[in-house]
């Protein structure tokens, strides 16, 4: 939300992002083994199924646009739409499914090796996948959604790293040593190309490793507020977009300082928490 409303520090909070990415690529390949099949349909029904259900909300939108400037109905689509949908931050859903059934279908051979290796070898990769789209970022003008697939690409290989150190059995130390094959290589080259001055993709991933790392081994159920913000969190990244349109339309003169950002976010968490209570709960969690 930072970002989309420009404000300072827009591509730091982008973090939060391919923070998300990581985990959920981690949490893949750290799973319990179960068919192909049987991961495809559980991420379905978690990703491309509220997908779907957003497509609606958001189409309807694009066309009330149309119609409200009296301009030919699919005047405002793109091409873009066909790989994302409606609404250019839908992206992450499929993003998430077709990186999630990645990461399953190299896990499989690696899990085979066991070891450090296969460990190392997926955070190296991770390395270089950050690299090139860090180079991509900075001299290549990339159209939507490539742009956001290549912030999200070097999430896959770094999720699948992380997973694979979570399964890691053995004392403490075996352990430590797994979680630093996985992310040393990424939080090194994350350094050198930030000290670079490549801004972005270098930065989003130190953050994004550094928050990833703690919370992928985290043992203890949540609760209370920290649950609250949690299960508020997918309905506030789906809906954040129509009150982001209204905002700008009810108080065009608003800049895009902190509490424009504090009052979108308002606005979505309490939709967010709505939905929580309706039917559409499985859509927005």
């Amino acid at each position: 939300m930072w970002f989309h409303v420009e404000a300072p520090g827009k591509l730091a909070a982008r973090s939060g992002l391919t923070a998300l990415l990581v985990m959920t690529f981690a949490l893949t390949a750290a799973g319990p083994a179960r068919s192909f099949g049987a991961v495809a349909a559980r991420r379905a029904g978690r990703l491309l199924v509220p997908w779907l259900f957003w497509c609606v909300p958001y189409a309807i939108l694009l066309l009330q646009r149309a119609v409200r400037r009296d301009l030919p109905i699919g005047v405002d689509c793109e091409s873009w739409m066909l790989w994302v949908g409606p609404a250019i931050h839908l992206w992450f859903l499929p993003f998430a499914f077709a990186g999630a059934m990645l990461t399953e279908a190299l896990r499989r051979p690696l899990m085979r090796l066991g070891g450090i290796g296969p460990i190392a070898a997926a955070g190296l990769l991770g390395a270089a996948v950050m690299a090139v789209t860090a180079r991509s970022e900075q001299f290549d003008d990339l159209d939507a959604p490539l742009f956001q697939w290549n912030i999200g690409a070097a999430a896959i290989p770094l999720g699948l790293a992380l997973g694979l150190a979570i399964r890691q059995a053995g004392p403490p130390r075996r352990r430590a040593e797994a979680l630093l094959a996985a992310v040393l290589p990424g939080m090194t080259v994350g350094v050198v190309l930030d000290g670079w001055g490549w801004a972005g993709i270098p930065l989003n991933y130190l953050v994004a490793l550094g928050l990833a790392a703690p919370l992928t081994f985290w043992r203890r159920k949540t609760t209370g507020l920290l649950r609250g913000v949690a299960d508020l969190s997918f309905g506030v990244y789906l809906v954040h977009p129509a009150f982001l349109k209204v905002y700008s339309r009810v108080c065009p003169w608003a800049d895009t300082s902190v509490l424009d950002v504090a009052l979108v976010l308002l606005l979505s968490a309490a939709a967010a928490y709505l939905l929580l209570r309706s039917p559409l709960r499985r859509f927005s969690t």
